[in-house]
């Protein structure tokens, strides 16, 4: 057994590889290893319900339709920006060569990670994508409208 970043974790181990006495043993895993999912399972809803009590959700309520239509407005347009996507206060910036063709960039010019180096050092946290030139948001869940609207304005100048 080893502990990996404070959970339980137990790699799987498989019973009776091979013969023993002349007898085939069964190759499937140990079923034992599943034991800690009740427990992740059961953090979650603990997790959830505190979220309820303490009303954390309700501000996010009000601010995500606020965060996509305001990315949606400053973004969409700009001349490398193919697609601005989300669900909530996840979203998403697509960077294309040509936005309206849908041309992607060639994947060695590594355009997102540049505009992910560059937002960070607006002081803006966007995280690069690995399948393809697309910056990935996920605020806060405490964030405000004016947060949200300072956070734009840095995206765009760093895009």
């Amino acid at each position: 057994m080893a502990a990996h970043r404070g959970a339980h974790y137990r790699r799987p181990r498989l019973v009776g590889l091979g013969t023993r006495n002349g007898e085939a043993r069964s190759s499937r895993p140990r079923l034992d290893i599943f034991w800690s999912y009740t427990l992740c399972a059961a953090a979650a809803l603990a997790n959830i319900q505190l979220l309820k009590e303490r009303n954390v959700l309700e501000p996010v309520q009000d601010v995500a339709p606020y965060w996509l239509s305001r990315m949606k407005a400053e973004l969409e347009g700009h001349p490398i920006v193919g697609e601005v996507r989300g669900v909530g206060i996840l979203s998403a910036v697509e960077l294309m060569r040509n936005p309206k063709g849908r041309v992607p960039f060639e994947p060695e010019l590594q355009v997102g990670v540049r505009a992910a180096a560059a937002l960070l050092e607006n002081g803006v946290i966007g995280r690069a994508m690995p399948h393809g030139d697309i910056l990935g948001y996920a605020p806060p869940l405490i964030i405000t409208r004016k947060e949200t609207s300072s956070s734009t304005r840095l995206r765009n100048r760093s895009i």
